[in-house]
């Protein structure tokens, strides 16, 4: 035991010369008898941080390939540990799980990480059961852990390598957290969860050391000036000085403009133009509000009138094409860049190359300090499906919170472009294509429609991108349209906003090579839960990342969980339920509506109204959705909404008729109206179109179905199954 003092005591100097180690809970950890810590493992010296965080002795669950290393093996006979493989024979690891359970049971602490190796992945993998077999019958507690922050250390697999890389700070700050003590019988799916539950907490620590996101791409722009940084299909390209510089400069130009204004509106397709407003509006400390060009004109007007909005950034050009009016007062950004002078220019130059860093940061945004990442960066409106469009609101940190997952889970890195398609008041546009590039070291390239197949695979090809993110919708057109060249220089292509079919995958992977990773997200969670990741493949070891069929597992961050919707208790795998998700992508809450706010959560988790169930590995699949909305090309069509504009049409007061959807292969869904009273269909939907509704919110003519009557519950309420059932059988004849 001396020994094993001395050890310990120069391993705690050491890590505290080169790290800034942060151990939240640790009272969690029992002072005496036995415990077994389960943590995650994505660093070689996880171990290390893990004895250096308790005054007792930790016995180690270590790689019999670590063990057998010559220079090392003295250490870990020095620390007691337990060298275990899964290529052992069944006989070996057996004995092995024996002796750690009797080490147990005579009072000692041992640490295990039963993913059975190293994430190469940059997720938690599936916890094996042999901790099942160790604890089976015991007394002893089982005290979940979550080392966060050690992915990116030269020992952990960020950037794609171990070792022969720069460390990104010094000291590296590493935390580790602890959970409150688990039952011995709890099962080794149901400890993975807590572990990740854990770490969607450690999350917040990340967060405190970041800045604002105008402030993390003034950094990257001062750091590499001349690297790529957007351009779109007009032909303007911009470096990350030339960026800086303009949205400095447009800043001069709007602040006399928008002063005494909170929020300010953008409405902008995704161009240059569109993210050098956000990011001038960013610099200014506005909170952004873009809004749906795809919308009608009353939903936008709603938007300006929750945020007391009295401007907004626009094209003449833009308003022109959608020939359509703001709801506030138009700022055009061509009569901005117009105005712009050499001064102005000259002064964002003299900033970014001339002045000491602490100085230009106090003339950018008017303070000595960095600016606090809990202020609200934007407001997100979602469709509107009961009744008024929600603001929903997004703080820095909850956007950085999710391009910290986004960067671990897909290795971003110099030399990516992202080709951006998504428009800005998306969640999903706002923080995946337009602040991921900007707070990175990657580039963008924009196009202002997704659905210009021939042109983008254009862009993709002229600009060489390495990553899109589109709707199954948009894939679709683009397996038909683009030519196979295209897309060879595309990484990952991430899917979302609608349910991909299995036809709409393997189209897209025959005619590219390139398999198409799904996703689930949305407005509330900044927005990304879930994504299936790339898989892992090296000499001697693959790791499964990906399931299609699936939503993926939960991204880096984030903690989700299944419920049952009425009673809240928490479900196994398999077994479908509510959808709850934990994490600091959560939103603020809802702009002005606090009692929508509070119902959208129990207990600290976020309802996302959608049901599913996890698997035995942690990916999640969507079977229904509570909430009555359907998703058609990307887009979130409320059924209230529509609804309501077909009896305003009918100029009935009493209900006619219910819309429901049923699954489509272009567009993802379709809409269908069943009613019970006879009306001039034809003449409906004439009216519909002249009221504004968009033409993705008008249903088919052949989607009308009359009906005896609408299916109700017992308490009164719509029988929101039985009806979607009866549309699917009347849709299928």
């Amino acid at each position: 035991m001396l020994c094993y003092d001395i050890l310990r005591f120069v391993l705690r100097l050491l890590i505290r010369v080169f790290y800034r180690l942060r151990i939240i809970n640790k009272k969690a950890v029992p002072l005496s008898g036995g415990a077994l810590i389960v943590a995650n493992h994505l660093s070689f010296i996880d171990a290390l941080f893990i004895i250096a965080s308790t005054p007792r002795r930790v016995r180690i669950v270590t790689s019999r390939d670590i063990y057998n290393i010559r220079w090392l093996r003295p250490f870990c006979r020095m620390g007691g540990a337990f060298p275990l493989s899964p290529k052992d024979p069944l006989k070996e690891i057996s004995r092995t799980l024996g002796l750690v359970r009797e080490a147990i049971r005579n009072g000692e602490l041992v640490c295990m990480f039963p993913e059975g190796g190293l994430s190469r992945t940059g997720n938690t993998l599936r916890f094996s059961r042999g901790m099942e077999h160790i604890m089976r019958g015991m007394d002893t507690p089982i005290i979940p852990a979550y080392l966060d922050r050690t992915w990116n250390s030269i020992w952990g697999f960020g950037g794609g390598k171990y070792f022969f890389k720069r460390p990104r700070s010094f000291p590296h700050p590493v935390t580790i957290m602890f959970g409150d003590a688990l039952p011995s019988s709890t099962s080794a799916f149901d400890v993975r969860q807590k572990v990740l539950e854990i770490g969607s907490q450690a999350f917040r620590y990340r967060l405190e050391d970041k800045m604002t996101l105008p402030e993390m791409f003034f950094i990257e722009a001062k750091k590499d000036p001349f690297n790529a940084c957007i351009a779109d299909s007009s032909g303007k390209s911009l470096n990350r000085c030339q960026t800086f510089v303009v949205a400095y400069a447009l800043t001069r130009k709007l602040r006399p403009l928008i002063k005494g204004q909170k929020f300010v509106g953008c409405f902008l397709p995704p161009s240059v133009g569109g993210v050098l407003s956000n990011l001038a509006l960013g610099i200014l400390g506005k909170v952004v509000v873009n809004l749906n060009y795809t919308a009608p004109l009353a939903a936008r007007a709603s938007a300006a009138e929750q945020c007391s909005m009295s401007q907004c950034i626009t094209s003449r050009a833009f308003l022109e094409k959608l020939q359509t009016t703001l709801p506030c007062e138009a700022i055009y950004i061509e009569d901005l860049v117009k105005e712009l002078s050499p001064f102005d220019k000259q002064k964002a130059m003299a900033l970014l190359f001339l002045m000491p860093h602490f100085l230009a940061h106090r003339l950018i945004f008017r303070s000595w300090r960095y600016l606090n990442n809990d202020e609200l960066v934007t407001v997100v409106f979602t469709s509107g499906s009961t009744g008024n469009p929600k603001g929903v609101m997004l703080t820095h940190s909850n956007i950085t919170a999710n391009l910290e997952g986004v960067h671990q889970a897909f290795q971003i890195r110099r030399g990516d472009t992202l080709m951006g398609i998504l428009p800005h008041f998306h969640s999903f546009g706002f923080t995946a294509t337009l602040w991921l590039p900007l707070a990175s070291k990657s580039a963008a390239v924009y196009h202002t429609s997704p659905m210009d197949a021939q042109i983008i695979g254009e862009m993709v090809r002229k600009h060489r991108a390495t990553l899109i993110m589109a709707t199954p919708t948009f894939i679709s057109a683009y397996t038909k349209r683009c030519d196979p060249g295209d897309f060879k220089t595309i990484r990952f292509s991430i899917i979302g906003a609608e349910k991909m079919k299995p036809a709409v995958a393997r189209a897209f992977k025959e005619k590219f090579g390139i398999a198409l990773l799904e996703g689930y997200g949305c407005s509330e969670l900044s927005p990304v839960v879930s994504l299936n990741f790339p898989d892992y493949e090296g000499l001697d070891m693959f790791q499964k990342a990906q399931k299609p069929g699936t939503i993926g597992c939960p991204l880096p961050g984030v903690a989700v969980r299944v419920v049952n919707p009425e009673t809240f208790e928490t479900l196994p795998p398999g077994q479908e339920g509510l959808l709850l998700v934990k994490g600091q992508n959560v939103m603020r809450g809802y702009l002005h509506q606090p009692e929508r706010t509070r119902d959208a959560f129990h207990e600290g988790w976020y309802k996302t109204g959608d049901i599913a169930f996890l698997d035995n590995d942690g990916f999640i699949t969507i079977t229904d959705r509570l909430s009555r909305f359907s998703k058609i090309a990307g887009e979130m069509v409320p059924h209230i909404r529509v609804e309501e504009a077909i009896h305003e049409a009918l100029e009935s007061s009493e209900a006619v008729g219910v819309v429901s959807s049923v699954p489509d292969d272009r567009k993802g869904e379709r809409l269908v109206v069943l009613y019970v009273k006879d009306f001039d269909i034809p003449g409906l939907l004439e009216k519909l179109k002249a009221s504004g509704l968009p033409n993705l919110w008008i249903p088919a003519r052949d989607m009308f179905f009359k009906v005896e009557a609408i299916p109700v519950l017992g308490s009164g309420k719509l029988d929101l199954t039985g009806i979607k059932r009866l549309a699917e059988s009347l849709a299928e004849k």
